[in-house]
This record gives structure tokens, sequence and C-alpha cells, in this order.
């Protein structure tokens, strides 16, 4: 079953390379860039396709709490977030700019106090390549093929987060080839066909010619 896929409202990457209008991933797609904005609805061919943008699981805020650059504010910042109504999280499996375990921490406690359910959380997390990552601090075996990198990087995202699934599992960015953004997409396509990422979706893709 091939998944439903999302729009991703985050910012656009200078140099995020292309991806070939050919591609698989854009054919019967919406897509919509702008200069600091890219949003790309991936529709699938099969079962489950999201009709005028809207998907048939999890439901996507229409405003989601970014969680970048927050570093050791992570955890009282998101709780914050939630207390305000925020019920979207986005973070990413990058040590770089996110802090994931202070995703995590924070909706232990939003649970603990009964401030929310999980299944009242939108939780987004994103893959990203070797290249946005640093280097002395990946947070997966970077000598390892892409689909094991995939893999690992997943399975650090639902122990940070203490989750057994996210809702939203996002590619960071379109690889540098669209063979290896396909390895990628496959591996995703896997974790979603076993109920382990509801939606997937692709961010920083802001060139379609």
């Amino acid at each position: 079953m091939l998944p439903q896929v999302l729009p991703s409202l985050l910012s656009s990457h200078q140099h995020s390379p292309r991806l070939p209008t050919s591609s698989p991933l854009l054919r019967g797609s919406r897509c919509v860039a702008a200069a600091t904005l890219s949003i790309c609805i991936l529709r699938a061919a099969a079962e489950g396709t999201c009709e005028g943008g809207q998907c048939s699981t999890a439901t996507m805020p229409p405003l989601m709490y970014g969680t970048a650059w927050k570093k050791e504010r992570t955890e009282d910042l998101v709780l914050a977030a939630l207390n305000e109504g925020f019920r979207g999280i986005d973070t990413a499996c990058q040590p770089k700019h996110y802090f994931e375990p202070g995703v995590g921490a924070a909706l232990r406690r939003a649970f603990d106090e009964g401030l929310v359910k999980r299944e009242q959380i939108f939780l987004q997390t994103k893959y990203t390549p070797i290249r946005g990552q640093d280097p002395k601090n990946v947070p997966y075996d970077q000598s390892k093929g892409l689909d094991e990198q995939v893999q690992e990087s997943f399975k650090v995202s639902l122990s940070n987060l203490g989750t057994s699934y996210v809702d939203s599992l996002v590619m960071h960015s379109p690889m540098s080839t669209h063979s290896d953004t396909m390895t990628v997409w496959r591996e995703f396509e896997k974790l979603h066909g076993e109920g382990l990422a509801k939606q997937l979706g692709m961010s920083n893709q802001h060139d379609f010619e």
C-alpha cells in the first residue's frame, strides 16, 4: 500500500537539490514553492489518497510549533506551546539544529500532568541527510547505506520522543540524486506500512523545474 503524504510547512533551503518533475514522487502532486516556504502534497496512487489536500489518517493542524534552535530551552518552550493550545509539534533527528530529547521530555510532562493525550498530538519528525548534520554529532552510522541510515535515524527519533509511532515522517530535503531520494523514500514507505509513520512528506523542496 502506498503511503499518504502531507505538506510540510518548513523554510526552504537555499541550496536544496532539485527533484526532477519526472519523479514518481511528484506525479499527480500539487506543489507550491516560494522563497521561504516549500509545500509539496505527494499523492498516493493507491487506496487512501489525499483529496483536496486532506488526508484520512492523523490530521495535521493548520499551525504547528517548530522546535529548531531552542536547544536547552526546548522542553520548557514545547510545554509552554502545549499549554497555549498547540497540538502539532515539528522536530527532526538533527542535533545540529534540534534537541529531540527535549521534545520527548515535554511530551512526557504534558501526558503525566493530564494536559494532553498522545492521540491528541500531531507529532512530526524528519530524517536529515548527512550534509545537514553536524559531522561531530551524527545520529546514525554514516558509513552504512541510506536504507540503514533512515532506519537508525527513525529509531533514534522514537527513543528521543518516547513514542511508538509518529504522525508524520518528513525528508528534510531531497537527496543529491533522484536515485538516492527514491532509496530514502522506499524506506519511508516501509515505516508507513508497519504503522510507525502515519503520513509521509518532504520539505525544503523549492525548485520544480
